[in-house]
């Protein structure tokens, strides 16, 4: 009897796992999709080491760090998959957890059009805050997929009823920010087109009021717990907090007196984002952007106006998409600090928004007209030159920064020649103390036609170390060469000497010298480390 039992279990789920594409049809779309074009977009970063910037963290063992800034379930994780970052192992993660997303968003949603879906998961798959983020900080690129799973699965909870659901989104949210705080949007932007979904179905707005209310208090509970999780590990481990490193830990207090300017800060950064994009072709993007734009704002009204839903559905929905801007940018009102590229992953549901619009309004039985029709395919136009463009972009960011990965790798061997060329220095022991940037430097040249973005990840680099600490894990980790560089908290003294302000700016002559028992090699004529420059605001 075990036997069949088995045979008949086995037998079952097989008959569900062949069922799955059928029952699940938009949801497989958007899965396959995502999955496709984060292949064809981001292979090329897989299979290049392209170590830089923040990825110069090989081997991962900042973990006091990560808890300062209150991500404190980033070591457990790292711990789980291996401190090595290793491009296709990262990669091959965070395309699943990115696929797996993509699927959870697009049933939370309930949008029925498999290519709706397929569009949807296309762009979650290539938008720029996973290029950016590929590119510049490759040790945390799952990591942050992971993140935005989690934000997914939150929403999708949160937006179910009952006392275990709510509680499972609460956690989810909590996981969420104890790995990567900024996508928190990502919740916020769900729950919010999920409303919008459920007027455009012609539910009350009482009902829609009170599934908002529930995943609001349900964020809210989330985000509390999170908080005294923090405060706990905080007083543990004995943590300084850091405040200037995207995510919430710079949260300060919200007055009424300040309320507006954040608000107006909020809507101006996220309509300025869309009009200069960072995609290609910025001016045919922000026309596109606009077309969606003014479809999400018409089209309850014109539902209203053809008796397809109620007018006071139709002015909810107005509303709401008017607190759309404010939900997908909720971390520039929160921390009124800036906020680049790896902070913006929820702008993608604001074409999101439009393919879901035209979802709700324009597929069925009752809404297959010519009109519908035309609409259903003008919006699927729209995203497929998005995607393009934003596949394009991605091919220019990760070209530029292998290009960078190779002039680093000349500039720094030259460093270590003369470094070993100094009279008094010894590999290892003498002290070392790098001035300047390497992006300043008169001899690194900005490579012609690559200077096609606004955000500073990509347009202020030239070379694969960007900050001072970079450089001891440069010399480390990529050249494999033994440096006792000087702690960036003891370098502040050195600025003040004269003999180092006279020095010359490398690789002239004296550029590279001993001063006292230390070695000090000025690169730019700003001999400040970003660290230590009041406008970057880096605190230790």
């Amino acid at each position: 009897m075990s036997g069949e039992n088995s045979k008949t279990g086995m037998a079952g789920t097989a008959e569900r796992i062949r069922e799955f594409p059928r029952h699940y049809g938009p949801e497989c779309a958007a899965g396959l999709s995502c999955l496709v074009f984060a292949c064809l977009t981001h292979a090329f970063r897989w299979f290049n080491t392209m170590y830089q910037h923040d990825a110069l963290l090989v081997n991962q063992r900042d973990f006091g760090y990560q808890i300062a800034l209150g991500r404190f379930l980033y070591p457990l994780y790292v711990l789980t998959r291996g401190k090595i970052v290793s491009p296709p192992f990262v990669g091959l993660f965070g395309t699943v957890f990115l696929t797996a997303a993509a699927m959870l968003c697009v049933h939370t949603l309930k949008i029925r059009s498999r290519l709706a879906a397929a569009a949807a998961g296309a762009l979650m798959a290539v938008t720029e805050t996973v290029t950016i983020l590929a590119a510049t900080c490759l040790e945390c690129f799952d990591v942050q997929l992971l993140a935005l799973l989690f934000a997914s699965a939150s929403a999708f909870f949160l937006l179910r009823k009952g006392t275990r659901s709510f509680l499972l989104g609460a956690g989810f949210l909590t996981a969420q920010l104890a790995l990567y705080q900024a996508y928190i949007e990502v919740t916020a932007a769900v729950v919010l087109l999920f409303l919008l979904r459920l007027l455009l179905e012609n539910e009350r707005p009482a009902a829609a009021v009170r599934t908002g209310l529930r995943a609001l208090g349900g964020i809210l509970a989330g985000g509390l717990f999170y908080g005294l999780c923090l405060r706990l590990l905080w007083k543990v481990f004995q943590s300084e907090t850091i405040t200037a490193s995207n995510g919430l830990t710079q949260l300060g207090s919200i007055t009424l007196r300040s309320a507006g300017g954040r608000l107006a800060h909020t809507y101006l950064s996220f309509v300025q984002y869309f009009l200069r994009s960072e995609i290609l072709h910025r001016q045919v993007s922000a026309a596109l952007y606009i077309l969606l734009a003014v479809f999400l704002i018409a089209s309850p009204a014109a539902a209203a106006c053809r008796g397809r839903i109620r007018k006071g559905n139709a002015l909810c929905c107005g509303l709401l998409v008017l607190l759309l801007p404010l939900a997908l940018n909720a971390v520039a009102f929160l921390i009124m600090g800036e906020k680049h590229g790896l902070m913006r992953y929820a702008y993608v549901f604001f074409p999101v928004a439009a393919l879901l619009f035209a979802d709700a309004l324009f597929y069925g039985k009752d809404t297959r007209g010519t009109a519908g029709r035309t609409v259903r395919e003008a919006l699927l136009c729209i995203c497929g030159i998005l995607i393009l463009c934003h596949m394009g972009y991605a091919g220019q960011v990760y070209t530029k920064k292998a290009l960078e990965c190779e002039a680093a790798k000349s500039f720094m061997t030259r460093i270590v020649m003369r470094m070993e060329e100094t009279e008094g220095y010894v590999p290892g022991q003498t002290p070392v103390v790098i001035l300047g940037d390497a992006d300043e430097n008169p001899v690194v040249t900005e490579r012609g036609g690559f200077r096609f973005t606004d955000e500073w990840l990509v347009r202020d680099h030239r070379m694969a170390v960007s900050y001072y600490q970079t450089y001891e894990l440069y010399f480390a980790n990529i050249l494999g060469y033994r440096i006792n560089l000087v702690d960036i908290r003891n370098v502040a003294p050195y600025l003040t000497l004269d003999e180092v302000r006279k020095m010359p700016v490398f690789p002239l002559p004296g550029s590279v010298r001993m001063v006292g028992d230390t070695l000090i090699v000025r690169l730019s004529e700003d001999i400040r480390p970003q660290e230590l420059r009041p406008e970057m605001n880096i605190r230790y």
